[in-house]
């Protein structure tokens, strides 16, 4: 039956049902959308391998697979002051030779976009909100010190706020490592989302100029607004 939807946080671990239907899959790395619950206002989504390896692993994970520890690492975040979507729970079952297939439900923020979306828009007043809450949410997790191994611009979501504004969140937080060093993990975290922010530029045209990128790496260092009077 339908989960209430004040659920806030449930673990399963079911080996005896199936996981999300190929039908109900779109490609992509790390997590797949694949449809809405019974849970009001949640995704369901498949955990999939990432990476130069992901043709041949996947969905197929050793036990437990990353669902326990994306669940432990968005509960810190979130604890840290982190925006990331809630993570309601996840299942677990049973795949051949021993390995496992998740399924995680994660709270949905609607409607919302990706920093690549935002970067590809030619108003630069949406490239500055979108900007300046990136920084934030960057900079609060550098405090975590939270250390992202895959911090791209397909792995921030955007939320608008009121007043011309904007909320950002981190997206699969498996790939978080929490470090000693809050610099290193500023510095580790910024050369990951340069370098994709910059791939999106090359490969995609994406309407972001590099003085932008600059004044992004400023305000994380500074926490302050990417502003546009910076980057004229």
């Amino acid at each position: 039956g339908n989960l209430c939807g004040a659920v806030r946080r449930i673990e399963i671990v079911r080996q005896d049902a199936r996981p999300v239907p190929a039908q109900h899959r779109r490609g992509g790395r790390g997590f797949e959308c694949a449809r809405r619950t019974g849970v009001r206002g949640a995704g369901r989504a498949l955990s999939r391998h990432g990476g130069m390896f992901a043709s041949l692993t996947g969905d197929l994970f050793r036990p437990p697979t990353l669902a326990p520890r994306e669940l432990r690492n968005s509960e810190r975040l979130r604890r840290a002051g982190v925006p990331t979507p809630l993570m309601i729970g996840y299942a677990v079952y049973a795949a051949p030779a021993g390995f496992r297939r998740a399924d995680v439900m994660t709270r949905e923020i609607h409607p919302s976009y990706d920093l690549s979306t935002a970067m590809m828009s030619d108003d630069r007043s949406v490239r500055e909100r979108a900007l300046t809450a990136t920084a934030v949410l960057v900079a609060a997790m550098n405090e975590a010190k939270a250390r992202h191994h895959d911090l791209n611009v397909k792995n921030v979501l955007l939320r608008d706020g009121v007043g011309g504004t904007a909320e950002a969140f981190v997206l699969d937080v498996d790939r978080v490592a929490f470090v000693e060093d809050p610099i290193a993990a500023r510095e580790s975290n910024v050369a990951r989302l340069l370098r994709s922010a910059r791939k999106w530029q090359s490969l995609h045209g994406a309407r972001v100029t590099d003085a932008e990128l600059d004044a992004l790496v400023v305000a994380v260092r500074d926490r302050r607004p990417v502003l546009a009077s910076t980057l004229s």
